[in-house]
């Protein structure tokens, strides 16, 4: 999950804390103070700062990078953490990731203390996908900058997602919530996302409803918290949620038909089936495996005739063998057999090699004492292991009633069409 980080091109020295209470605060705010003042270094390298300066505030900023350049080759001597910060950020603005990287290591390497460039360093590692250094290099800014930890300490557990490391950045997130308001939902989106990454999702369960009491009108928060939901199986929370986000605005089709398959998993089939119908009247680009979902909900619901429409603009879409064999379960459970017999014959003209349309037909002539075409199908179906035992009990039964037509009262415990494997 990238989330692109701004560069901060603070071109010009820091302004330094102000206002601090705690001694250490106030401490860090002077040593920061004291290495960004220009004053405090060499003569010449106050003129080059000077001057690139004033190539910056004219936009002439590859003559500001040219100037900067020219002092570390002719004045080695006079190697300085803000010439190196200032080139850095230059580079940087112009998309030069690598380059920059190269001057800002020499500015934090120049003085370790110097909290924009490690800060800078995090941004342009982030942008260079080196996501490790850019977590190492945000976790050293936080140290040198505590006045603005939440928002260094929340890119640092970015960086740690996107460097494969969700543990740490769980941790980071987990501390972070526990001492401060979250500004945005970015923060609960990378709590999510680290949760997920470490199958930790049940630890955040508090949270997400936390966000959802604190944010009840946003459909975001309550997306956040359906996914969580989704994650540790709590369907019937995750349906809710994402009920509830419909309601604050209306679902994309992608969210309806998640919702109808979280309605399935919570064993609602009939509101997953209403889902499912209303997702597909969305738009015309149904797919097989849309109506596939639609089918085994209204199945599953009992709701036969829904399931033969269905059927139909399955077959309508794409002709299967499978669905041709469903629309022959169901209609044999209606007891429309000549139809159910139809149905599998067509299956198997797709799938011929499929034992258990054999049997399945063998059941629909059983029914329409069809006997010698019923033991044909069925001595067929005794080729495959998985459907032999009941092939067989039917032709046993076959034998015992010498030819008498069976019903299905009398192998009622013998077959098994919608419910086999």
């Amino acid at each position: 999950m990238a989330r692109p980080l701004t560069f901060l091109l603070i071109l010009v020295a820091w302004v330094a804390v102000a206002g601090a209470t705690v001694p250490d605060r106030a401490d860090l705010a002077a040593r920061q103070a004291e290495l960004q003042d220009t004053s405090r270094a060499p003569g010449r390298v106050q003129r080059t700062l000077f001057a690139a300066g004033v190539h910056q505030e004219r936009g002439e900023m590859e003559a500001a990078r040219i100037l900067l350049r020219r002092h570390l080759a002719d004045h080695p001597d006079l190697d300085h953490h803000l010439v190196r910060h200032q080139l850095g950020l230059l580079l940087a603005q112009t998309d030069s990731l690598a380059a920059a990287l190269v001057q800002l290591e020499a500015a934090v390497r120049l003085a370790p203390d110097l909290q924009p460039a490690w800060r800078n360093l995090g941004e342009v590692s982030y942008g260079e996908g080196d996501f490790s250094r850019a977590a190492t290099a945000f976790g050293r800014a936080v140290t040198l900058d505590p006045e603005h930890l939440p928002e260094l300490r929340y890119y640092e557990a970015v960086a740690y997602l996107q460097a494969d490391q969700p543990g740490r950045a769980l941790d980071l997130m987990t501390d972070l919530l526990d001492h401060h308001r979250a500004p945005d939902l970015a923060w609960h989106r990378v709590l999510l996302a680290a949760a997920l990454g470490t199958d930790r999702a049940a630890d955040i369960t508090t949270r997400m409803t936390t966000l959802t009491d604190e944010r009840p009108d946003d459909p975001d928060a309550w997306h956040l918290a359906s996914r969580q939901a989704q994650a540790v199986e709590d369907y019937r929370r995750a349906a809710g949620a994402l009920t509830v986000a419909g309601y604050l605005r209306p679902l994309r089709r992608d969210e309806r038909m998640l919702l109808g398959d979280l309605c399935r998993a919570m064993e609602a089939p009939a509101r997953a089936a209403a889902h499912y119908e209303a997702a597909l009247a969305m738009d015309a680009a149904t797919t097989g495996a849309e109506l596939d979902r639609l089918v085994a909900a209204y199945l599953a619901a009992f709701a036969t005739d829904e399931a033969l429409a269905a059927l139909d603009r399955r077959l309508a879409l794409e002709v299967s063998a499978t669905a041709w064999r469903l629309k022959g379960e169901v209609l044999y459970g209606e007891e429309r057999f000549v139809a159910a017999l139809a149905a599998l014959d067509e299956a198997v003209a797709l799938e011929p090699a499929d034992a258990r349309l054999d049997l399945l037909r063998g059941y629909c002539c059983l029914e329409l004492e069809q006997v010698d075409r019923a033991a044909t199908y069925l001595e067929a179906a005794l080729r495959d292991d998985r459907w032999s035992s009941q092939a067989r009990a039917a032709l046993d039964h076959l034998q015992r009633t010498a030819s008498a037509p069976a019903t299905s009262a009398d192998i009622k415990d013998s077959r098994n069409p919608r419910g086999s494997p």
